[in-house]
Formats: C-alpha cells, structure tokens, sequence
C-alpha cells in the first residue's frame, strides 16, 4: 500500500528532475526520511501527500490514484494472467484502505485543531 504510493511519488519527482534533498529540504525533512516514504517504509499522511504534491506541482489524486493500475489490471485480466490479477488487485485495495485510513485520521485531527 504504502509501497505503491511511495513508488509513485519517486516516479513523479524524477519526471520533475528533482533529488530527493531537493524535495525533502522543500518538506522540511531529512533526504532519508523521504527515502523511507517512497520506498514504503512509513506511512505518508494525506497532509504530506498533499504538501509533496504541491512541490511537484502536481494534484494529489496523481499521486494517490489508481487509474494507472485499473489499466495494467485490465490488460492482465484480459490475457487471462487471473493470478497476478488478483495479486494486483489485492495491492489495489490496499492503497485504497490506505488513502481512506489517512484522509480520516486528517479529518479528525483538522476537527481537533
């Protein structure tokens, strides 16, 4: 879950052509702090997704959205791969546990301010 999310922020910040000191001195954290985010070590809040999506000058939703992998699950489906499909699948609903999970744990906390 966390991997995928991770995975995509990295891709999105060399698409920019920026270092991971670049974007974690933008963040106000540490080049292995950031290190551990896209690689799926820690969890990223919706609050941190959001703020790296402004650095990259992207939407959120490019970040956490699942359109590129529906397509590459369709694909599979389709060449009758059912396991790995259903592999994918499961990471899928991971990412989306995930982003739900962050977006309350956000909400609650903004209401507590």
């Amino acid at each position: 879950m966390n991997a995928a999310i991770g995975e995509r922020i990295r891709y999105l910040r060399d698409m920019k052509k920026l270092s991971q000191g670049e974007v974690a001195e933008r963040l106000g954290f540490s080049r292995q702090r950031l290190g551990r985010l896209e690689n799926g070590d820690t969890d990223i809040s919706y609050d941190v997704i959001c703020k790296i999506a402004d650095i990259l000058n992207v939407s959120p939703s490019q970040i956490t959205s699942a359109a590129e992998e529906r397509s590459s699950l369709g694909m599979l489906f389709r060449k009758g791969n059912t396991s790995k499909f259903n592999s994918e699948c499961e990471k899928l609903f991971d990412i989306i546990d995930t982003i739900y999970a962050q977006r309350n744990i956000y909400i609650r906390t903004k209401g507590d301010l």
